[in-house]
């Protein structure tokens, strides 16, 4: 009897996972307009194959590297006086450090090892690589004794003109085996785990025992980034400093891409709490962004650990489509099947599909961005020339976007006034981050 209960209870579990999988219908497509196009990243479209078999269309993203929604660095401090400003972040066992000129003192207390000394005890000085061969030497696995007790600190001008391509299948299609990731030199097959919307990669976890293991350190940056000469600038942790867009719903909100098209998210919801339903790859299915993923706590050194979606295997020749006909192609189009959905479309709460590309989908605001939307007002608009700002909390950075969504102006740490006489006339996206959150508002341009 038991035996028949056991199997009774195997079959109904088996049949809801069935009706389960088959209800996960919702496929949210690449939108190519999130991508934060420039100088620094273009986007293409072209013929590819894809893991499974499939040919289909894929974007190809090519990118400098080059955030243009944050600055990079620092990454050592100079002298063990200076502050948490003056130098990046350490990742360790979950845990996110600021790499000031304390930590790097205490180094030796940190490790519980004496050999660490990164700085000349006489004057405080922290001692760094300082050309790009010092960056060659230090920043492998092999350092050599020469390069012990260093900070190693690669800069963006030892890798002007490295560029980097990832391709996404437009339309991501979800497999029942997941794919793992490659490791170490030489491996063939899927390393980088997927992009921001800025172009660069959110990387393998970072090498930290080797690096440790020759009393070296290379810390990141704020925005959870640093570089080396073949990857150029990439990052080891999502720290909240990339474009995001928020989600209506409270969700995480939304920093990228992986590699297999699925979008990926921020580790925990708008109210800090953490999904509690992921997979083995940190994945899982709701009905408004179909199959996604959220990325690991930025201490973990980890974004996500396999993909489940097919990835591209091969590319072919570029295309230009507009397969709905309504006048924007399939690079200006977050889903060029449906003549409905397009940068000019007016939103539909409540029905999972975002009609105007915008990454949103509904109109309202949350309860706490609408609090938040009260704190700050800007003057005059429509304006002219001169924007003024006004707010109850610090602003931390202004970005000004297209209606379009592509990023064409930054202000960090502005003042209360910003000169926008060199935008052309027309309707803005003006972004505006506090240390309360981010405030999304229109602008208009005489």
């Amino acid at each position: 009897m038991k035996t028949k209960n056991l199997l009774f209870a195997v079959l109904i579990c088996a049949i809801l996972k069935c009706l389960n999988l088959s209800a996960q219908t919702t496929v949210q497509k690449v939108n190519p307009l999130l991508f934060l196009n420039g100088p620094s990243v273009t986007v293409s479209t072209i013929g590819c194959t894809l893991s499974n078999g499939t040919s289909t269309t894929c974007y190809k993203v090519v990118s400098t590297s080059t955030p243009s929604d944050h600055t990079m660095g620092p990454w050592c401090p100079t002298n063990i006086s200076d502050n948490a400003t003056q130098g990046g972040i350490w990742l360790q066992s979950g845990n996110v450090y600021n790499v000031d000129g304390a930590f790097i003192q205490n180094l030796a207390t940190f490790y519980n090892n004496s050999t660490w000394q990164m700085y000349n005890t006489t004057t405080g000085a922290i001692t760094r690589t300082l050309t790009q061969a010092d960056c060659a030497a230090a920043a492998n696995p092999n350092v050599g004794v020469a390069y012990r007790n260093y900070c190693v600190e690669c800069l963006p001008s030892y890798v002007a003109g490295l560029t980097q391509t990832y391709v996404f299948p437009v339309t991501p299609i979800k497999l029942t085996t997941s794919t793992p990731f490659v490791m170490g030199p030489g491996a063939t097959g899927l390393s980088a785990r997927g992009v921001a919307f800025n172009g660069v990669r959110f990387d393998a976890p970072a090498p930290v025992n080797a690096i440790l293991s020759a009393y070296t350190l290379a810390p990141f940056d704020d925005a959870g980034g640093h570089i080396n000469l073949a990857a150029g600038y990439h990052y080891h942790a999502a720290t909240g400093l990339t474009t995001n867009i928020n989600q209506c719903d409270g969700h995480a909100p939304m920093i990228g891409y992986a590699l297999d098209g699925h979008g990926l998210y921020a580790h925990a919801n708008e109210n800090g709490s953490e999904p509690t339903d992921l997979d083995a790859c940190f994945g899982h299915y709701d009905g408004t962004r179909g199959y996604h993923y959220h990325v690991d706590k930025a201490g973990n050194n980890n974004f996500i650990n396999c993909i489940y979606g097919a990835y591209v295997t091969a590319s072919g020749s570029a295309t230009n489509i507009d397969a709905d006909g309504d006048g924007f192609s399939l690079l200006n189009d977050c889903n060029d099947n449906n003549a409905a959905v397009n940068p000019n479309a007016v939103e539909i709460d409540g029905n999972a599909i975002d009609e105007n590309c915008d990454g949103i989908f509904c109109t309202s605001l949350s309860t706490t961005e609408n609090e938040l939307v009260k704190t700050v007002s800007l003057y005059p608009n429509p304006m002219n020339g001169v924007l003024n700002l006004n707010s109850v909390f610090p602003i931390q950075k202004v970005e000004i976007y297209d209606m379009a969504g592509r990023l064409i102006n930054l202000k960090t740490a502005p003042e209360n006034t910003i000169n926008v006489s060199d935008l052309k006339s027309g309707n803005y996206i003006l972004k505006i981050y506090t240390e309360k959150g981010i405030i999304n508002t229109k602008m208009i341009k005489e």
